[in-house]
Formats: C-alpha cells, structure tokens, sequence
C-alpha cells in the first residue's frame, strides 16, 4: 500500500505488471499455485499488529452465532459452532492478516506476486490460508473425486506452510460457514454462489468427523 484515504476508504496499491492473477494456474497447475500461495502467506506473516488492528478473527465468528436460514443444516451450525470454540482457545501465534487471500487476490508482479485488497484481520496462519481456492466450481460438480482433491490439497498446502492439516481443514469449513451466512445476511447473488459454498461444506464436514 503506497497510500490512504479514510474518507473515501480508498487505497493507493502498486500496481502489478503483467497483474495475472493467480487463479490462472487453478486448478491446471495445482502444485505451483500451492507453492506461490504459500510463499505470499508466509511473506505475510511479518505484519505485526498495531494499536490501529481493531478487529480480532473472533468477530467474524460471530456471524455462526445469527444463522437462522435452514438452508445452512443444523448440523453444520453446531460443528461450526464447535470448531470455532476449539480454534479461538487455541490460538497459536497472531498477526496482521490478508483476511480475504483468495487466488484473484494475488497478482503477478514480475517474477513476484503481491496480495492486493487487504481486509486487515488479526488472525493466525491456518485462518490466513483457509481462504485458498480449493476447487473450482466444475470440480465441486464432480462428486466422485471432491473429497479426495480435498484432502490431497489441504495436506499440500498444510505440509507447504508446515501447519497442522486438522486445523487448517476447520479453518475451512469454519470460513465457508460464515461466508454463506454472510452472503444471505447481504441477500447476495446468484444463488449458485450459495450452493458452492455449501457444496463444499457438505464435502469437507465428513471429513473433519474422520480425521478426529
């Protein structure tokens, strides 16, 4: 970030040059979008939090605590609810983070990338990277193949940035739960947006229940 303006709420970021973003090399070049993801995460991880860090990881969690729409299962909410208890007591060690690092958050730069549109949210490394891109919305139609490319790439990613696969696998089912209660607080569309999110919750929930 070059500059701010508050009253605008506005940015003044480098600009990236050619600016691919790199969700181009998903899910063709899965290896290395793994890699150069790790590599922003951990370059991200130097962001110390500051007296003007305001919000705390634990404030977006409040968003499992107003689902009321039945389209988000009971059972989701309670896990939901479960790891968001068992991840917050045992959080490891926090900064300043992206909060929304998603692939067409990281654009080329040269031989480098840069992470653009920051949210600002004081968090630890396994929430950071629970934001990655795991399948493509014609992978989660796929359904014979979900829950192995789930595992596959979480345990990548995990042993990339030398996480825990357990936790980091919570992260994501925890952060695709408040983001489709979000997205339904917002009235948000298209309603397949929704069904992807949930999709994936469905494919990730069996999972989190074996590996425990």
């Amino acid at each position: 970030m070059l500059d701010i303006n508050l009253e605008c709420n506005a940015l003044l970021l480098q600009q990236a040059i050619p600016g691919h973003c790199l969700k181009k090399h998903h899910p063709h070049k899965m290896a290395e979008t793994i890699q150069i993801y790790s590599e922003v995460v951990q370059a991200l991880t130097t962001q110390k939090v500051n007296e003007n860090s305001t919000t705390h990881v634990n404030q977006w969690c409040n968003a499992v605590d107003r689902i009321t729409d039945s389209l988000i299962e009971k059972r989701f909410v309670a896990k939901a609810k479960q790891l968001r208890s068992a991840l917050l007591n045992a959080a490891q060690s926090e900064y300043l983070c992206h909060g929304d690092l998603h692939l067409e958050n990281i654009l080329q730069h040269g031989s480098h990338w840069l992470a653009i549109d920051p949210k600002g949210i004081i968090g630890d490394t396994t929430f950071e990277a629970a934001a990655f891109d795991l399948l493509s919305p014609d992978e989660l139609k796929d359904s014979q193949h979900v829950t192995s490319e789930i595992i596959d790439r979480v345990e990548k990613l995990a042993i990339t940035l030398r996480i825990d696969f357990n936790r980091l696998l919570a992260w994501i089912f925890l952060r695709t739960i408040i983001s489709a209660q979000w997205f339904i607080e917002d009235k948000g569309e298209p309603n397949e947006s929704l069904d992807q999110r949930l999709t994936l919750a469905k494919h990730v929930y069996p999972i989190l229940r074996s590996s425990h």
